[in-house]
């Protein structure tokens, strides 16, 4: 296994777990919500405070990226879906 094989399963791994904190969160406010014991309504970042980062900027609100962030971005997805990158642009 190459090293930007294993960087590519990391990425992967990381956006996995994220997502699973994300449901998990998701489950628990339904449940406390539902439940009536509590007036308080209960979102996922109060729930799991580290889930404040990650909904910190709204898609519609983050700022445009920059052409290297394009290609960085462009590279993580190249190497989630097994293709090789073959170098930088000029």
């Amino acid at each position: 296994m190459t090293l930007g094989e294993v960087n590519a399963l990391t990425e992967v791994w990381n956006e996995d777990s994220k997502r699973e904190d994300w449901r998990c969160a998701a489950i628990v406010c339904s449940i406390l919500n539902c439940s009536g014991h509590s007036k308080e309504v209960f979102t996922p970042e109060k729930i799991m405070p580290w889930l404040r980062e990650a909904a910190a900027l709204p898609p519609a609100a983050s700022p445009a990226q920059s052409p290297e962030e394009m290609r960085a971005f462009m590279e993580r997805v190249t190497r989630q879906m097994g293709g090789k990158v073959h170098g930088k642009a000029n």
